[in-house]
């Protein structure tokens, strides 16, 4: 968990492919989520070579009123 990035934007290189992944995020997201879905007890034998980056509202959670909304969002690309 990276807290408090306030970045814009996070960016990845996958080494294998020589691809730039950059994700675009809206400023109430401010903290970024690095994990793998599987662990060492997946299943599938991918998971050493899968990773997810996810923008995030961890370190100030996001509280949403009963009958009121905030919007989140972010904007995936590869180069």
């Amino acid at each position: 968990l990276y807290m408090n990035t306030n970045l814009p934007e996070v960016a990845l290189f996958d080494f294998t492919s020589f691809r730039l992944i950059q994700i675009r995020k809206t400023a109430n997201l401010p903290d970024c989520v690095l994990w793998n879905p599987y662990g060492s007890e997946g299943c599938d034998p991918g998971w050493k070579n899968f990773v997810c980056v996810e923008p995030a509202a961890v370190s100030t959670p996001a509280t949403v009123a009963p009958g009121a909304s905030q919007t989140f969002a972010q904007l995936l690309s590869a180069e």
